[in-house]
């Protein structure tokens, strides 16, 4: 299992992220009311402000890999799809679950937008028909396919809003 977490962008220059940094596999989040709580301070005139927000305003999660609000969807698919694909290819099941709140990027990191920006979904399907078809063209070629093996290719997508479960068969092959 792998766990991977996408930061969005702020939609609003105005929205301040509670992301301080994120590189890699580590996410640091920095508490947004506890360093408005320290710098709303009343202040006399002469008395210095207080220290700016220590590491105990911080807290750093660990995970197989961390997106940050500049990745693009290739980067995304490279790292995360190629696994998927690589190990359905190989024959074990293979699932990605997109979890988060309304307006998050789930969608848009599963099915993307038109063009060369796709999501998971088809990065992954695209990969296994590709793959597919390399692998009938191979055995027409080797002794009319008499080394050749068969295999069935299900795909479901499914999208759970509200409690409600929307459930889209991609077909099989």
């Amino acid at each position: 299992m792998t766990v991977a977490v996408r930061i969005r962008p702020p939609q609003s220059s105005k929205v301040s992220s509670c992301v301080t940094q994120s590189t890699g596999t580590t996410l640091t989040l920095t508490d947004p009311t506890a360093m408005s709580a320290s710098l709303s301070v009343n202040v006399t005139p002469g008395v210095s402000l207080p220290p700016p927000p220590t590491s105990s305003y911080m807290r750093n999660y660990k995970f197989d890999h961390v997106f940050g609000p500049e990745a693009d969807q290739d980067e995304v698919n490279e790292s995360l799809g190629l696994t998927v694909l690589r190990n359905a290819w190989e024959g074990r099941n293979a699932c990605v679950f997109a979890y988060g709140q309304t307006g998050s990027g789930k969608t848009h990191t599963m099915t993307g937008t038109h063009g060369s920006h796709s999501g998971l979904v088809k990065y992954i399907l695209g990969g296994l028909w590709k793959a597919n078809e390399e692998c009938k063209n191979e055995a027409r070629a080797t002794a009319e396919g008499v080394d050749a093996t068969e295999g069935r290719i299900v795909c479901s997508y499914m999208e759970i809003y509200n409690e409600v479960v929307k459930v889209s068969s991609l077909g099989g092959m």
